[in-house]
């Protein structure tokens, strides 16, 4: 059997936007305070857990690259006199290459 239900839809121009009607359920007024409580509570300890797992090891990393960059640079400026090379050198000029 094909039933037909009607229905009536009746905008009211004077309540103003952001209002709850007054038939509204008291048991999701009451209870939408402590569920936006706990979902505050919850995503705060998911963003300080993705900070924890991506700000400390990549301090970690940073720190360890910076430590390995300054002994490379330490032993570059501290060996210079050993490793340097003199020599004479002359410099032909190519009559091609202008």
């Amino acid at each position: 059997m094909l039933k037909i239900h009607k229905k009536i839809v009746i905008f009211d121009s004077n309540q103003t936007a952001g209002t709850t009607p007054a038939n509204q359920p008291w048991l999701s007024k009451l209870l939408a305070v402590p569920v936006l409580l706990v979902s505050a509570a919850v995503a705060t300890v998911f963003l300080s857990a993705v900070f924890a797992v991506v700000i400390i090891p990549g301090s970690i990393i940073a720190y360890l690259a910076w430590r390995r960059f300054k002994q490379l640079s330490d032993s570059d400026i501290s060996n210079t006199n050993e490793q340097t090379l003199t020599a004479d050198y002359t410099v032909i000029k190519d009559p091609e290459n202008k």
